[in-house]
């Protein structure tokens, strides 16, 4: 009997993260794209090691070390590289304009999964596929704004593109392993992975000084900066590793997606971003693509 537990999880990661998001696109007008990275990284790490502890005490689960080479190679790829395109985008793009790119990251993830996977769809899945994609370019749908300055846009979108495939390649090289393992262990693996190349790259560059320089500012929101971490780093990583344990490396992604939904929705909340009818309707056709996905996978 299908529970619906993949679905579920998918979605309150594409919710949790979507907060996170506006977090941190306030946290991202005082600090770096690498800085936050490192911070938001270094506060789930913490929080990653206390849950093992609790969890496993000092006889981790045992991994076969290649398997534990790939969580940590898919760390360096979804987290250490891919979240610090995402954040530098973020800042040049800002929410709504950045939010479209992250639509990318689902026909990456069904790409690499069919390439590597071997998995397939039916044909209502993919309909809520197209149903999802044409809400999330409905919703973002508008002209260019004049103070986005075109050599801002163009590296934001690389930026934005180069994040989203690096995304679901980091994502599509866990799929095997968190079938038959721990969520929570995997993502901790991945994040140590991440947090430690990226300090270990700081280290070397002789930049790990400067980056701690920043957070000293009198403006930095630590707040904002703390939750968002929290949120983005630790809870949504948990949940989003599970759910990718409980459905399909596709399906999963898909309703990953609705995240962009949400971001439109909490920017015009929190950001005061103006919500026009054409972005309720294409609100509406996210939620709908939703909706058809559960229900072919039952």
């Amino acid at each position: 009997m299908n529970t619906y537990w993949g679905e579920f999880l998918s979605v309150s990661c594409a919710l949790m993260w979507a907060v996170a998001v506006i977090l941190f696109r306030v946290a991202g007008l005082t600090i770096s794209a690498w800085s936050l990275n490192l911070f938001k990284n270094t506060v789930g790490t913490a929080l990653f090691l206390v849950t093992f502890l609790i969890l496993y005490g000092v006889e981790w689960p045992e991994v076969p070390l290649s398997q534990l080479l790939i969580l940590i190679f898919s760390g360096i790829l979804g987290i250490a590289i891919a979240d610090t395109f995402y954040l530098k985008a973020l800042n040049l793009l800002g929410p709504s304009r950045h939010a479209i790119l992250h639509c990318l990251f689902s026909p990456f993830v069904i790409l690499l999964s069919f390439t590597f996977l071997g998995e397939r769809m039916v044909m209502l899945q993919l309909g809520g596929f197209i149903l999802i994609l044409g809400g999330v370019f409905l919703v973002n749908l508008k002209k260019p704004r004049s103070e986005i300055r075109l050599k801002a846009l163009e590296w934001g979108l690389l930026a934005g593109v180069g994040a989203e495939f690096l995304m679901a390649a980091g994502i599509v090289l866990t799929k095997p392993i968190v079938t038959e393992g721990s969520p929570v262990f995997v993502a901790g693996i991945r994040l140590f992975g991440g947090t430690g190349a990226m300090i270990l790259w700081a280290g070397l560059r002789g930049s790990l000084r400067t980056n701690l320089d920043e957070f000293k500012s009198p403006d930095i929101p630590w707040k904002t900066l703390i939750v968002g971490s929290v949120l983005g780093t630790y809870l949504s990583m948990i949940v989003w590793i599970a759910g990718y344990k409980f459905v399909d490396a596709s399906i999963a992604a898909i309703l990953n997606q609705t995240s962009v939904i949400f971001i439109i929705l909490l920017a015009a909340l929190f950001l005061k971003e103006k919500v026009t009818p054409r972005r309720w309707i294409g609100t509406l056709m996210g939620v709908a693509g939703v909706i058809l996905i559960v229900l072919a996978g039952s």
